[in-house]
C-alpha cells in the first residue's frame, strides 16, 4: 500500500489570519486556490478587517499624454515614504476615492475600479 501525505487542515481563524498578512495584490490570485480561500478572501467581514489593517496614503496621477494618466499611490510606513504604482489601465482620472476604491472618468463615463481586483463597475 502506498503511503498517503496528507496536509492537516487548519482551522478557518489560522487561515483567515494567515490571509491578512498577505499583500492585498496577491488576494485575488489566491482566490483560485480552493473554495476555502476564495469564500474567505470574498467575505465582507475579511475585506472590512483587510481595510482597517491597510495604510492610509495619497493618491496622485501624472499626466503621461493628453487623456492619458499614470497613477501613484504614496503611504508613510514605518518612517519612510513609499510610493507604487497603482494599474488603472487607460481609464483617465482619478475623481474620488473611498475604502480602496477609485471613482475613475474616461471621456463622459464615469466607472468605479478596485486597483487591487481589477474589477470594474460602470
Amino acid at each position: 500500500m502506498k503511503k498517503q501525505n496528507r496536509i492537516p487542515c487548519l482551522p478557518f481563524d489560522v487561515i483567515f489570519e494567515i490571509l491578512l498578512l498577505l499583500p492585498p495584490e496577491s488576494l485575488p490570485d489566491l482566490k483560485r486556490v480552493c473554495k476555502q480561500w476564495k469564500n474567505i478572501i470574498s467575505n465582507t467581514h475579511f475585506i472590512e478587517t483587510q481595510l482597517r489593517g491597510s495604510n492610509r496614503g495619497i493618491i496622485y496621477q501624472t499626466l503621461i499624454s493628453k487623456g492619458s494618466y499614470k497613477t501613484h499611490f504614496v503611504e508613510i510606513r514605518e518612517g519612510g515614504i513609499m510610493t507604487r504604482d497603482i494599474d488603472t489601465g487607460r481609464l483617465g482620472r482619478v475623481r474620488a476615492s473611498c475604502n480602496g476604491l477609485l471613482l475613475m472618468e474616461c471621456k463622459l463615463d464615469l466607472y468605479i475600479v478596485n486597483p487591487i481586483t481589477k474589477r470594474l463597475v460602470g
